[in-house]
């Protein structure tokens, strides 16, 4: 991931195992949960530890399936230039690797970060667009304006208790430039992802569009 992103030449914050640290009390609870069962493990089992990206697919309702609701809807809006770097890695992915690093001697008693490659905010809207069959224009704004309005939509939400469409987190969600690098994983395990983004996001667009009617989707 890092030599994309000497390649492309873009900024980004770069996050590895050594790096990362949790950013809400979420992420700190997942983080302490780790620490509990390196202790607890001592001796006792083999363990290997994954930190997932964004996880996406078929049966699971996330961003992806909310982008191409909005996107269907004429609703979803683009702020900044889309060049930002953002991390989504495909369910069947994570099961694979799940899978085949069991008969990875090297990957016990490690700790990694599950990611497929780095994809541009505005790449992964068009890839979401292509498998949805969409071709309508989408709405673009400046950066600031998306913060704006998620920090009005947030005031909003805790004055009514309403679900609002934008807030603060999902405006920087959609216009941080991040990447999650998963070169440690790549090169002590040599597993690579068997569907890959743009495979797993028209897998997972094509059922939610069979199973639109009367769908259950596990929320995430």
């Amino acid at each position: 991931a890092s030599d994309r992103i000497s390649r492309l030449k873009i900024p980004a914050e770069l996050v590895t195992e050594a790096t990362g640290f949790p950013v809400s009390s979420y992420g700190l609870s997942k983080k302490e949960g780790e620490k509990i069962f390196e202790d607890v493990s001592v001796d006792r089992m083999a363990w290997t530890i994954f930190r997932p990206t964004v996880i996406f697919g078929e049966h699971q309702e996330g961003p992806v399936t909310r982008i191409e609701s909005a996107i269907r809807a004429g609703r979803f809006i683009v702020f900044g230039d889309g060049a930002n770097f953002v991390n989504f890695i495909y369910a069947g992915d994570v099961v694979s690797a799940l899978l085949q690093s069991t008969q990875v001697d090297a990957t016990c008693g490690k700790i990694y970060i599950l990611a497929d490659e780095p994809i541009r905010f505005s790449e992964l809207i068009e890839a979401i667009q292509k498998a949805a069959g969409f071709s309508g224009a989408i709405f673009r704004m400046p950066a600031f304006v998306g913060h704006l309005a998620g920090a009005a939509c947030d005031v909003i939400s805790s004055w009514t208790g309403r679900k609002m469409p934008l807030s603060k987190a999902s405006v920087r969600f959609m216009t941080q430039s991040v990447i999650y690098s998963n070169a440690k994983w790549k090169s002590e395990t040599g597993i690579k992802p068997v569907f890959g983004i743009h495979e797993g996001l028209e897998r997972t667009i094509r059922w939610f569009i069979e199973n639109r009617a009367g769908r259950r989707l596990v929320p995430s």
